[in-house]
């Protein structure tokens, strides 16, 4: 934790969950998974071929990768009216992250979702189901 990127994390961390209430338990958990992923995408020499950009990204249409769809997944279980219009009574925000990445894999469901997405950060054009 004392590396310049951690502290460049903790701080786009911090910025980024400025506004949100959550417990100090859930913060640590959130921010963890933060830092892993991070670390996995961005500073690993080693990087994982799963989480690489799918075929044909380059073109103007694409599909979410893996990473792509955790990362949204969370994003949008934050995102105040999507989580109203889609959550369960008392879900948690990790239960609700969790059905939205399995809805995500789902090509034709991310294109429903695609407005969504584009508030929490995603750039580019999703392609129709095949």
């Amino acid at each position: 934790m004392n590396s310049k990127w951690a502290e460049r994390e903790k701080r786009a961390f911090e910025i980024y969950n400025a506004e949100k209430t959550m417990s100090d338990d859930l913060m640590i958990y959130h921010f963890a998974d933060w830092v892993i992923n991070a670390y996995r995408t961005k500073y690993s020499n080693n990087q994982n071929p799963a989480f690489a950009k799918p075929a044909g990204t380059g073109s103007k249409t694409q599909q979410l990768s893996e990473k792509q769809i955790h990362t949204f997944a969370q994003k949008l279980s934050q995102h105040p009216e999507f989580s109203s219009k889609f959550s369960e009574p008392g879900e948690s925000y990790d239960k609700l992250a969790a059905r939205i990445a399995e809805k995500l894999e789902d090509p034709a469901q991310a294109k429903k979702w695609e407005s969504y997405l584009k508030q929490v950060g995603f750039n580019g054009s999703l392609g129709a189901a095949v």
